[in-house]
C-alpha cells in the first residue's frame, strides 16, 4: 500500500456528504514507507521490554508505534494535517 492510496469500498461516494468528509481524511496513509518501518521496529522494541531486561508494563506503550507502523495510520497525523509521504508533483 503506497502513500494516500487506502479506499475502502464506496468511501469515495460518502466523501461527498458532510459526514463522510472526516472518514475519508482519517483513512488516509500518512507515514512514509521508511517511517512505517522505523516505528515497527521501535515497537517490536518496546514491548521486548515487558519480557526481557526490566519486565516494566510500560513497554506495552510499544504497541502504539507498532499499530501506526502496521497501519500506516497516524490518528495525530491526520488530526495535525500532517504527512510524511511524499507529494507527486503534477507534470
Amino acid at each position: 500500500m503506497t502513500c494516500g492510496s487506502f479506499n475502502r469500498g464506496n468511501l469515495k461516494s460518502r466523501a461527498h456528504r458532510p459526514e463522510g468528509g472526516r472518514v475519508k481524511n482519517f483513512l488516509v496513509v500518512t507515514e512514509h514507507p521508511v517511517e512505517r518501518v522505523l516505528r515497527v521496529v521501535i515497537g517490536l522494541f518496546g514491548i521486548s521490554l515487558v519480557f526481557v531486561g526490566p519486565k516494566s508494563a510500560w513497554g506495552w506503550f510499544g504497541l502504539i508505534p507498532l499499530l501506526t507502523g502496521a497501519t500506516g495510520l497516524c490518528p495525530l497525523y491526520t488530526v495535525l494535517g500532517i504527512s510524511t509521504c511524499s507529494r507527486k508533483v503534477a507534470s
